[in-house]
């Protein structure tokens, strides 16, 4: 079990020299001071899903403290956690394929050292598979290496209870029974999408276990159900308050799903082409090709596996453990502006590599030596293109400027890496990489971040043009007046930026930029007791507003009150302690960083 966890972090390795990421990375942990905090536990406990955070994950969240506790804020530690939970998944899957060949097949029951073999085998195929990598490799996947690890764990006590042999109606005198429970709720707490788990431990007493007394069998499960449901229903509110679900028709979202299947299918046996953003066109067209060929692989492999379920039934086991694993990430409700994910296969791959690893093992038992060749050909096959594509996942660039190689037309992965180019000081590449979003979805968004970026490369003409068009496109586009009350205020005109603040701050009353920019008007025109509100009115929308904490202090400091200016001062160097304007201001107040 050991010696499978270390070799599944090799490919990995690369990763340890990444940082935090643009996306979604930053927003949030390093950008996030709320789970960092005082109040953080309280936070992490009770406030931690909806808006920008998703759904309810607390215990992923007590893992970024721990990491925090270790090393700061430094990525390495992050990245570290992430690898090691892998580990702990492939040693996990280890053991549980082990039982599980011995268990289902007799040609392995009788070769105990193919039975071992195959089991590492499959831990190493599984764990070193490019598909992983996004998993892994990525900070806020962090869930899913944590949930991954102790669901596989859940399954290993769930086969020691099994081995028991207890009593029907008397599970709850097994220690393993409890232990699988525990470990169970631990998993959902970390990320909720194994809320079908049930029906895989209910597809397992079926085939390979064959167990039989099937009210008994039920009951022993109810635990599991109800803790599924109870988490289930808080992630379903925290994920639906943040707006991500998209607007997809009923026969799209089959679509969707059977295209999730198939490519789970296709990129397993050919990981080729693989990229952090597959886009879902939006209208989304069930007949695309791209979508409705994969979707009818899974169609056709479902019937073939179902026909001959009953003379071979590890692949219709192995099949619909997959489906189960993969129904809540796959399409049925849509998320963001991605078709499909490499790290939703994370888990649905399991059961395809045990049918896969499995299936090659049996039929070439009487030829151990092939079998090993074959083996090591694949791990070795495996492993540099996983390494590859871990390196990609090092900085927010490298791994968005491969999206567009693989899908030149990605309007997501031109945004990223036009916010990136701003970031970086470069507006004339922000400008480019904008105008292409904006060429392929020319939506309010898009033209405000296209216009904005016009404007900090010195084109203000053409820059009020395109925002202009953005609220020609959506009247109500907060960002957009935000924006143009800012090219105003740039241009001498404070009215008329006042006038676009207040009514961005009609739409939004929670706006924290549009807070923080008529606190700026105020204070430019005299009128520093209103500016005061609308700062603490922005630093309560957005406690991480660096900006707003600096006009704060500043605006303390000028009414003498040194020690509140301090607080917050060193909680701008806290959040940001590069940023020039938090530099100056720590210098003059004599404060520094309470970070570690």
């Amino acid at each position: 079990m050991f010696v499978v966890g270390v070799l599944a972090v090799v490919p990995f390795l690369p990763a340890l020299t990444g940082g935090f990421l643009s996306w979604d990375d930053r927003m949030l942990l390093t950008d996030n001071p709320l789970w960092r905090g005082a109040d953080g536990w309280e936070w992490i406990l009770f406030s931690s899903s909806g808006g920008n955070f998703g759904p309810y994950m607390p215990l992923t969240w007590i893992s970024y403290r721990l990491d925090l506790a270790l090393g700061g804020l430094d990525p390495r530690v992050f990245h570290a956690q992430n690898l090691l939970l892998h580990a702990v998944a492939a040693g996990a899957l280890f053991t549980v394929a082990r039982r599980l060949f011995f268990v289902a097949t007799p040609v392995l029951r009788e070769r105990r050292r193919l039975c071992l073999g195959s089991a590492f085998v499959v831990a190493l195929v599984w764990a070193a598979h490019p598909l992983r990598v996004e998993s892994v490799a990525w900070i806020t996947e962090r869930r899913s290496v944590l949930s991954g690890a102790l669901l596989l764990l859940s399954l290993r006590s769930w086969l020691d209870h099994v081995a028991t042999r207890q009593q029907p109606g008397t599970f709850w005198k097994s220690g393993a029974w409890w232990a699988s429970l525990a470990l169970y709720a631990a998993a959902m707490l970390s990320k909720s999408t194994a809320i079908g788990w049930v029906l895989i431990l209910l597809l397992l007493d079926v085939w390979p276990l064959r167990r039989r007394a099937a009210r008994a069998l039920f009951i022993e499960k109810v635990p599991f159900i109800a803790i599924a449901s109870l988490v289930a229903a808080a992630a379903w509110a925290g994920q639906a308050d943040t707006g991500a679900f998209a607007d997809v028709p009923v026969v799209g979202r089959a679509v969707l799903a059977l295209h999730s299947a198939g490519f789970l299918l296709l990129r397993t046996a050919l990981p080729v082409g693989l990229s952090a953003h597959y886009l879902r066109p939006d209208p989304f067209d069930p007949l695309d090709p791209t979508f409705a060929v994969p979707a009818a692989l899974a169609v056709v492999v479902t019937i073939l596996v179902a026909v001959r379920a009953r003379q071979n039934p590890a692949p219709a086991a192995a099949w619909a453990a997959a489906l189960i694993l993969l129904a809540p990430v796959s399409g049925i409700f849509p998320i963001g502006s991605h078709a499909v994910a490499d790290r939703y296969t994370y888990l649905p791959a399991i059961p395809l590599t045990l049918a896969l690893c499995g299936g090659v093992a049996v039929l070439l038992a009487a030829r151990p030596r092939i079998a090993a060749t074959l083996a090591v050909v694949v791990v070795l096959l495996l492993v540099p293109a996983t390494g590859w594509f871990a390196s990609l996942w090092r900085d927010t660039r490298g791994l968005f400027e491969r999206v567009v190689a693989v899908e030149p037309h990605n309007w997501f992965a031109h945004t990223m890496l036009g916010s990136l180019a701003e970031e970086e000081g470069r507006p004339a590449v922000a400008v480019m990489h904008y105008r292409e979003s904006v060429l392929m979805r020319p939506t309010g968004d898009a033209l405000a971040r296209l216009g904005w970026a016009q404007l900090n490369a010195g084109d203000p003409a053409r820059a009020r043009r395109t925002l202009e068009r953005a609220l020609a496109t959506q009247p109500n586009h907060v960002l957009a007046l935000v924006q143009l009350g800012a090219l105003d205020g740039r241009e001498g005109d404070l009215r008329a930026a006042e006038r676009a603040f207040r009514a961005a701050l009609a739409i939004a009353p929670t706006s924290s930029l549009a807070h923080y920019n008529l606190a700026e008007v105020l204070t430019a025109t005299d009128r520093d007791d209103g500016a005061a509100l609308h700062l603490r009115a922005a630093l309560d929308a957005d406690p991480g507003q660096v900006l707003a904490l600096l006009a704060l202090a500043e605006w303390h400091g000028r009414r003498g009150e040194f020690d509140a200016a301090r607080r917050l001062a060193t909680r701008a160097v806290d959040l940001s302690p590069s940023h020039p304007g938090v530099l100056r201001l720590a210098k003059r107040l004599r404060v520094r960083s309470t970070r570690r």
